[in-house]
């Protein structure tokens, strides 16, 4: 092995492990990693709205790099390798805002954008077209959203752009390899939850429903829609990664919104799937797969596993 290219992986490992360690030692810590790990690997996505205005504006993609940036900088932390964990948490930030900016945009290009074909707006722009909206004003005036944006994302860029020792990897990481301490992932923890609640304030100003539970699998069972609505579980690991003075405020502006109410009295106004629904669900869902499988052996493509077979759900 070349002793120069591989100085750099044995501390990777340890401190990997060494994070493991003390996070299995201090249960709250390690109970608010596995939330934004959630959100990061699963919750996030799920929060997109699927209706065709949307996808017609931005697709998923920005959301979908959001979420696997997030997934980065966890990983990154957990490596002891703290600078570049902040680095893939701006790219974070500046995906989900650069998403919510083309979303709220009435004639929005943002698949310009996703095919590389347009610059990435700038902040000010970004924040320009939020803060016309309604809701996001209202929001402000109670959680100060748009003034905690510009204080992350500065923190962020500093570090992102190393302005002076502070913010290299020398300092975040207390060495020239990466390496575990204790209070550098307790600092990023703290910052990328405030990140995150964030976030996701912003996103429920986009599409307030994901706050609220929706039956979804009870009344479609695995026919669904692709996203735009969180089920139970997923709402209780949400409200939890808000800050309580967001999630209190977001609660009482929209508890009480009209269009919110609507669409949870129609998802409670339908009837349940039955069983011999589902079954006939996954007997159509089976019957696909065996013919895409017998079409892409046909024409040399991959083949898909049946129902149930695969990675689990995270």
């Amino acid at each position: 092995m070349d002793i120069i290219n591989d100085r750099l992986y044995q501390p990777f490992c340890d401190s990997y492990k060494a994070t493991d360690s003390f996070l299995d030692e201090n249960p709250l810590l390690k109970s608010q990693f596995d939330d934004l790990y959630s959100f990061a690997s699963h919750i996030l996505g799920e929060c997109f709205p699927a209706d065709l205005d949307s996808i017609r504006k931005i697709w998923w993609f920005p959301i979908v790099e959001a979420g696997l940036e997030l997934e980065y900088s966890l990983f990154f932390a957990k490596a002891g390798i703290y600078k570049t964990s902040h680095m893939a948490l701006r790219n974070f930030l500046e995906l989900s805002l650069t998403c919510f900016h083309f979303l709220l945009m009435k004639k929005a290009k943002g698949n310009d954008w996703v095919r590389g074909n347009t610059p990435t707006p700038f902040k000010r722009e970004i924040l320009s077209g939020l803060f016309d909206n309604e809701d996001f004003l209202i929001l402000d005036q109670n959680i100060s959203i748009k003034a905690r944006i510009e204080t992350a994302y500065r923190m962020l860029s500093d570090i992102c752009h190393t302005r002076g020792r502070p913010h290299s990897h020398m300092e975040l990481s207390k060495a020239n390899y990466p390496r575990f301490t204790a209070e550098a992932l307790q600092s990023y923890l703290q910052t990328t939850r405030d990140v995150v609640d964030l976030v996701i304030t912003c996103f429920i100003g986009v599409n307030p429903i994901i706050l609220y539970p929706i039956p979804v699998e009870e009344k479609f069972g695995i026919n669904g829609p692709m996203s735009g609505y969180l089920q139970e579980p997923e709402v209780e690991r949400l409200r939890r990664l808000l800050k309580p003075d967001s999630l209190q405020h977001l609660l009482r502006y929209y508890d009480t919104n009209t269009g919110v109410q609507s669409q949870r009295d129609y998802f409670a106004g339908l009837p349940d799937i039955t069983e011999a629904e589902v079954r006939k669900q996954f007997e159509e869902f089976d019957k696909f797969i065996a013919d895409m499988n017998t079409r892409n052996a046909q024409q040399g493509g991959p083949g898909y596993p049946p129902q149930g077979v695969g990675s689990p759900d995270p």
